[in-house]
């Protein structure tokens, strides 16, 4: 193993340049650190809220009050479709037919049945009041025979009393017996009748009550078939115009499937999102400038409806509804603009004076020893080449609006 010697040369050349790297090294940072004893003169701008008025746009969708989806009820085949897409239309009209036969039937059968309950309780009726009169007839003469019975007793029980004083003779004692028999057989036949009498109208009472109650069973079967029957003709529930088509001739359709749109153009409206800070600028009744891009820009009035009072938890936007005058050019479905004007009193300083460090915003002051001093503040719109200010100045502040680019934190200045 052989021992290599140390190269001198390049150990005495590090010697020599390490102190220099250290030196410059120094020089720099102090320079860098050293804040600046030259005085700068610069322009100030005396702050104070300002009036402003800004244009603001909104772009919204037209829709209509009155629009209804159709769809069936019932599973059915379409037999007719009486328009076509833009077809106009009239409230209670007729606009698609289904396949009926199978509703028919139903009700066929029920009013059918409905008419041979009514001849059935027609006939119970008559019936019982033939009963009512035998009954009654009964009960008379059965007060009758009650009579009779009443005299029979009477005098077979006198002339009883005559036979024990040997005043009548045995023979016409027992006439007055047989009388007596006779009544009290002629009362209790009668009784008989009339418990069965009364016993058969119980019983037809009882059927009638059983044929009304099915009579009224029936009423309700024949409402809900002629209910059943009223969904295989489809009708318009406004007076309007055809949308769209869903459906053709002979399709199946399915329930709450859609069939056909319709709507009054008459009613049309202007569906705004308005960002919670903005919502203020609308007030139901008041008129607004709408402009209709699709068609250069056609200008129309319409009329705030509703503010809907809560915001979306989501979006932090209210709902905003402007009515719209008939318009040719306007239809449902269409874009519109909403160009209004905003307003207020605010702080305003030049675009110049505002310094954007990564994600924070500042402007510079200038304190009461004229000092610079970096201030962040958070912006609001921009209007003709002046920042509003929304915080982190008041109006006793003054703003640096000049030579920014030699100003630092900590420099001093002359206004």
């Amino acid at each position: 193993m052989t021992n290599k010697k140390p190269n001198y040369k390049i150990f005495l050349l590090l010697l020599l340049i390490i102190p220099f790297l250290i030196s410059c090294t120094k020089h720099e940072t102090e320079i860098t650190s050293e804040p600046s004893k030259d005085v700068i003169k610069v322009e100030i701008s005396k702050l104070s809220e300002s009036k402003y008025v800004t244009p603001y746009t909104l772009v919204g969708v037209i829709k209509a009050h009155q629009k209804s989806t159709l769809s069936s009820k019932v599973t059915s085949q379409i037999v007719d479709i009486t328009i076509d897409d833009g077809s106009p239309v009239k409230f209670g009209q007729v606009l698609i037919k289904l396949d009926d036969r199978e509703a028919k039937l139903k009700l066929a059968k029920a009013e059918s049945d409905g008419y041979i309950l009514q001849a059935n309780q027609q006939e119970l009726v008559s019936k019982l009041e033939e009963l009512k009169s035998k009954v009654q007839m009964l009960f008379h003469d059965q007060e009758k025979f009650l009579s009779e019975q009443e005299l029979a007793k009477s005098n077979f029980e006198r002339y009883s009393k005559l036979f024990d004083k040997d005043v009548i003779t045995k023979q016409e004692l027992d006439e007055y017996k047989t009388k007596l028999t006779i009544a009290n057989a002629t009362v209790a036949k009668s009784q008989a009748e009339y418990n069965l009498m009364m016993a058969k109208k119980r019983q037809l009472e009882s059927v009638g009550r059983q044929v009304q109650a099915q009579l009224e069973k029936n009423k309700a079967e024949i409402a809900e078939a002629i209910v059943n029957l009223s969904y295989y003709q489809i009708s318009s529930p406004l007076n309007g115009y055809v949308i769209k088509k869903y459906a053709d001739t002979g399709d199946m359709t399915a329930v709450e499937k859609p069939l056909i749109s319709v709507e009054n153009p008459k009613t049309l409206y202007l569906d705004l999102e308005v960002e919670e800070s903005k919502a203020f600028i609308f007030k139901p009744g008041a008129k607004v400038v709408i402009r209709i891009d699709a068609y250069n820009d056609t200008i129309i009035i319409g009329i705030v409806k509703d503010v809907v009072p809560s915001a979306d938890p989501e979006s932090h936007t209210f709902q905003v509804m402007i009515d719209l005058p008939p318009h040719k050019v306007i239809h449902s479905g269409m874009y519109a603009r909403v160009v209004t004007n905003i307003g207020g009193k605010s702080i305003f300083i030049p675009r110049t004076a505002i310094i954007t460090r990564g994600q924070i915003t500042g402007v510079y002051i200038v304190d009461n020893d004229n000092i610079a001093r970096f201030r962040i503040v958070k912006k609001g719109q921009e209007i003709e080449g002046f920042v509003e200010i929304l915080s982190g100045l008041s109006e006793k502040d003054k703003v640096i609006i000049s030579k920014i680019e030699l100003i630092s934190d900590g420099t001093k200045v002359k206004i």
